[in-house]
């Protein structure tokens, strides 16, 4: 059956040399549009007037009925992961805008359940994160929106397994998690999304999953930023140290990565003398960064890639006395301030992490308001730098 659409169609489009999305007057898809025309932000021109674009004309270019096209607009199960994955594709691609008004009116008669899964617990640097969750939701107030609050503390993967099946059980409408970049838990996501919950990806991503959005920091790039800072700071020369979160985070492996590509390509007379693990916690940051200038012996700088950069700095005022290295680290959390402010860190790295909470928590509800897909499937913030100048 799909294929015969498909024939169709393409028998269409040939008719005339028409474009597959500029046909002339006369075609049911596109009456009226210019040969070659294309749709923007979701509306075809037709002499002089905007036409939205149609889950019909979704449903030709997909090769599918438009019951699939509706299922997958509205997010609802039973329709195939590539399928799915080819309807959402041609829909952002047009620009596609639902009906807002009927939808609207529909979701303010239904309560919205939507599942946190937060390795938040013992990390100030979600204080801001959830403010701004709290925030959108309160935007949203003429909504019935329900949390299932999941805070978990540590990167356990039974722990945030446990929580996702837990969403999934309580059939919550959507999920904003920060992933462990395990395959089970690409597997959990996966299994949400087929199931019709859109999943977005909050300060960590997560390779191989389906999820709809990721919303947080580009670790790459801010990995190659605190480089280029401890370059600004040593001059492109001595040896440096780095303490990260969690491996098992993939945000870390790539601010590894982006920090050991800058300082290869632009300061290869910096050497990395060692890594360490502090799990985003002071106290094991504190005994991390002790073992690592054990191993390492002086060091002339090091980054703190992660939370924890409180402990650490406790070890080196211990072990180093006067002769600190350079410090950089990462968030403008009240600790870290008032160490950038007693000069022991130079500089500190941001991510808008209020930001963060609050797009999170508004691009899930506008999907399930207004069955809106986001414009990408990836929304950067910016890394800001602090230093003392800047601090306010």
């Amino acid at each position: 059956m799909i294929k015969k659409q498909v024939i169709r169609s393409q028998k269409r489009d040939n008719q005339g040399d028409k474009g597959r999305l500029g046909r002339q007057k006369g075609d049911k898809m596109g009456e009226g549009s210019k040969k070659g025309s294309v749709p923007v932000n979701g509306f075809w021109r037709r002499e002089g007037k905007r036409v939205p674009v149609t889950s019909k004309e979704i449903a030709a270019l997909a090769g599918v009925s438009r019951g699939t096209v509706d299922r997958v607009l509205n997010n609802r199960p039973g329709v195939k992961p590539e399928t799915r994955e080819r309807v959402e594709k041609i829909a952002r691609e047009l620009g596609y805008v639902p009906n807002r008004a009927g939808r609207a009116l529909s979701s303010s008669r239904r309560t919205f359940t939507i599942g946190l899964a937060l390795n938040c617990v013992g990390i100030r640097f979600y204080d801001e994160v959830l403010r701004g969750i709290a925030d959108c939701r309160a935007a949203y107030a003429d909504f019935n929106l329900r949390l299932a609050d999941f805070r978990l503390q540590g990167y356990t993967l039974a722990d945030q397994l446990d929580a996702l099946d837990a969403l999934q059980a309580q059939q919550a409408d959507g999920v904003l998690v920060t992933p462990l970049n395990d395959p089970e838990v690409a597997r959990r996501i996966d299994r949400l999304v087929e199931n019709g919950t859109p999943v977005v990806t909050l300060n960590n991503d997560i390779g191989g999953a389906r999820r709809m959005l990721y919303v947080g920091c580009n670790y790459f790039e801010s990995g190659r930023t605190a480089a280029g800072l401890m370059g600004l700071f040593t001059g492109g020369h001595g040896r440096a140290g780095l303490v990260l979160g969690s491996g098992r985070m993939l945000g870390q492996r790539q601010r590894r990565e982006g920090f050991c590509s800058e300082l290869s390509l632009r300061y290869p007379e910096m050497e990395l003398a060692g890594v360490a693990e502090g799990e985003d916690d002071d106290v094991r940051t504190y005994r991390q960064t002790l073992g690592l200038l054990e191993r390492c012996g002086r060091l002339d700088a090091l980054y703190f890639a992660a939370a924890g950069a409180y402990g650490g700095v406790q070890a080196l005022r211990e072990r180093c006395g006067e002769r600190m290295p350079v410090v950089i680290a990462s968030d403008a959390v009240e600790e870290t301030c008032r160490l950038i402010r007693e000069g022991a860190v130079q500089a500190t790295i941001c991510q808008e992490p209020y930001r963060q909470g609050y797009e999170a928590f508004k691009h899930i509800l506008e999907y399930l308001l207004s069955g809106r897909l986001p414009a990408q499937d990836k929304l950067y913030m910016q890394n800001e730098i602090k230093i003392v100048q800047n601090m306010g």
